[in-house]
């Protein structure tokens, strides 16, 4: 008799590869359907599952592949990286890696682009709903500490870069209109996503000085701090009002969840 461990194993091998001697550990005595054909039912439940994962996280990128190359892509992906998560949530997490390093998918980096917005879509949607800044938590902040403020943004936001249209050509297949051509820009294009007040996924497109302020914040830089670093796109009279400005859209947003100073 095999060991519960052994089975264990044959049993999930037969899983992740569709063979192996799995069904020698099953009864055979189910009526008119062998051992062999049972446990091959279960198994085509299984990848079947998990493919309906992948079409649900991401419906997009299936209808950009289309039904042919997403189901080359899917098989290849439940190759290379075979599922390892307790919850399905998890089990698309490097398909972007996968697009990128694997041919013909990695031909067309738009894919491994569309990929990762759809994921940082997720990662905003799911993210912990925790209490937002509001307004008169900013106005209670002592004029003198200021240049001291530091923010801590709210967990669901989320910064996106592209070269290829990813986010243009998803709003068009969104939409049942034809994707934007695959095309390479010059310069990087910046996103933010995050989950507004309502529990609803947004994103828009972001200009260089407010990403750098972005990134600053993220990096524990205060608000003295990012002036100072606004002075390479704008002058020094507007800086404050610049950046007074983008915190109010935040707050506004919901893109805040704390404001710290130093006392």
């Amino acid at each position: 008799m095999s060991s519960l461990k052994q089975i264990q194993q044959d049993f999930l091998h037969f899983l992740l590869h569709g063979n192996g001697p799995f069904a020698e550990h099953v009864v055979n005595d189910q009526g008119n359907i062998s051992a062999e054909q049972r446990v091959s039912i279960y198994g085509n439940a299984y990848r079947i599952r998990l493919q309906e994962v992948v079409e649900t996280d991401h419906e997009i990128l299936g209808l950009y592949l289309g039904d042919e190359l997403f189901d080359q892509m899917f098989a290849g992906y439940l190759d290379a990286y075979p599922s390892k998560f307790d919850s399905l949530r998890h089990y698309c997490q490097f398909i972007p890696e996968y697009l990128a390093n694997n041919a013909p998918f990695s031909e067309h980096p738009i894919l491994a682009e569309l990929a990762r917005f759809e994921r940082l879509l997720l990662a905003a949607f799911d993210a912990a709903d925790i209490a937002r800044a509001q307004p008169q938590d900013l106005a209670a902040i002592a004029p003198e500490l200021w240049p001291t403020i530091q923010i801590r943004f709210h967990p669901s936001m989320q910064l996106f870069s592209e070269r290829y249209n990813a986010v243009r050509s998803w709003q068009a297949i969104k939409g049942n209109q034809a994707p934007s051509p695959a095309t390479e820009h010059a310069e990087e294009q910046h996103w933010l996503l995050w989950r507004n007040h309502d529990r609803l996924t947004e994103f828009r497109s972001l200009e260089a000085d407010e990403r750098y302020m972005i990134e600053q914040y993220l990096q524990g830089a205060d608000f003295a701090d990012v002036c100072e670093g606004l002075l390479t796109w704008h002058e020094p009279e507007q800086v404050p009002v610049f950046a007074v400005q983008s915190i109010q859209t935040w707050l506004q947003q919901g893109l805040i969840y704390q404001f710290r100073t130093a006392s």
